[in-house]
């Protein structure tokens, strides 16, 4: 039967959350939901620009599910009816896999050329955090603060300041690993009362889940607030201390459901119980037009 169905090229693009192709080794499997044995897997080298696969089963035998893995992209499969005699074309949007990322332009001298590095390093300076101290810090926990650092030179409060102007430092205690895509950070005094003021940018969620080091203790109410986007909202908690002057606030960016989003969405396989600051940053990208400014590739 191999010989006698119908068949056609398929051109294949695979962007890039820039909206360019890439450059990468795809395994590319067609499996085909008529007849198995029609099935095809191709290797392509893509080098910036589309590929064409040649040959595939055509209507009636078109329909095929197709796994597409790249090297160092993540995982998606999608499904084509491949038609005779006309166009066909896969045009897919990829994550950079976490796994396989090779972080650049996050390094200390890096600060400075970016959009938000005079207030990065204002923060920085006033937590403590020298070339050195930056340099140790694990690349996610860095990707994370470069994360937010773009998206709060975006948001605002309600009188019109960047919440990276009312960020006075970080708190280096749970600067590690177990808490990768947040960070904790005291912060002017009106910036919770502007965020309960400002319904239209920000919902009112539970803070309960959230925790504080040292002796802040958490706002008994009211203290959560969150951005509308559908994936790389930004979350403020608010905490304060004994004496209810000083604030402090767990500051992070998405959460499982705009994960969940992301992925359903470019039908990536994204999984983990915390979210990865390099998928954050593909998603500011990808949903916001926010690049944090550095590379993954």
């Amino acid at each position: 039967m191999s010989d006698d169905v119908n068949r056609a090229n398929v051109t294949v693009d695979l962007r890039n959350v820039h909206g360019k192709t890439f450059t990468d080794k795809v395994e590319i499997t067609f499996y085909n939901q008529r007849a198995h044995t029609l099935s095809q897997r191709f290797d392509v080298e893509f080098k910036g620009s589309p590929e064409v696969l040649p040959n595939v089963p055509a209507f009636p035998f078109g329909l095929a599910e197709v796994f597409i893995k790249p090297t160092r992209y993540r995982y998606k499969s999608i499904f084509i009816n491949v038609v005779g005699g006309g166009d066909n074309l896969i045009r897919e949007d990829f994550f950079v896999d976490p796994d396989a990322a090779r972080p650049t332009l996050m390094d200390f001298q890096d600060l400075p050329a970016k959009s938000y590095g005079s207030q990065l390093l204002r923060i920085l300076d006033a937590a403590k955090i020298d070339e050195t101290k930056w340099n140790n810090l694990n690349q996610r926990n860095r990707a994370t603060i470069l994360n937010l650092s773009r998206k709060m030179v975006k948001e605002t409060t309600l009188d019109g300041k960047a919440l990276i102007t009312q960020v006075n430092g970080i708190d280096k205690t749970w600067l590690d690993m177990d808490h990768r895509e947040r960070i904790f950070s005291p912060v002017q005094s009106g910036v919770l009362d502007s965020l309960r003021k400002f319904p239209a940018k920000y919902n009112d969620v539970s803070g309960a889940l959230h925790h504080f080091p040292n002796n802040w203790k958490p706002v008994a109410e009211h203290n959560s607030f969150k951005t509308k986007d559908k994936a790389g909202n930004i979350q403020l908690t608010f905490a304060t201390d004994a004496g209810g002057k000083n604030y402090f606030a767990d500051i992070d960016l998405d959460d499982h459901q705009g994960i969940k989003h992301a992925a359903d969405y470019l039908k990536h396989k994204i999984t983990g119980k915390e979210t990865d600051p390099y998928d954050i940053h593909e998603i500011l990208i990808y949903f916001q037009g926010l690049d944090p400014e550095y590379r993954l590739i």
